[in-house]
């Protein structure tokens, strides 16, 4: 018995443990009016299974970080047309750098790790003096580094 592990949304391995984990959160997070935010910086087939397993989870946002120029283009087309619910944005520098952003992010003892605003209005993502922004209406994305 062979198991493929490559034929879900995004032809990727990691697609079918994104899948249980978006399955499992939305499972379990769904009595609740709390809002999950998860922080993800990726290569490329990371970011495209886990925007693609979230996509739709109610009370779920996903915020993938990657770094511009330095994805295929169906890697890119994978992460950024994909749900409301997904925030994709290209930072200008490395994947380590977008790894270093969420390093800092879940490190940052001053503010909230994420953080969702509360009035609809985006979901801002705190790493120490940095702060992203995408609006759900517009879908405009607005960066401070």
């Amino acid at each position: 018995l062979v198991l493929e592990l490559f034929h879900g949304p995004t032809l990727a391995f990691k697609d079918v443990g994104a899948r249980y984990l978006a399955a499992l959160m939305g499972h379990f997070n769904r009595n609740t009016n709390q809002p999950v935010t998860i922080l993800v910086a990726t290569s490329g087939d990371t970011g495209g299974g886990i925007a693609q397993a979230f996509s739709g989870v109610p009370n779920t946002q996903v915020v993938v970080l990657f770094p511009r120029g330095r994805v295929s283009k169906l890697q890119y087309e994978q992460l950024t047309r994909v749900s409301s619910n997904v925030f994709s944005l290209e930072l200008d520098g490395s994947f380590d750098d977008c790894q270093d952003f969420v390093k800092r992010a879940f490190s940052d003892s001053d503010r909230p790790h994420v953080s969702d605003t509360g009035d609809g209005g985006g979901a801002p993502v705190h790493g120490g003096e940095s702060e992203l922004r995408k609006d759900r209406q517009s879908g405009n994305v607005a960066s401070q580094f």
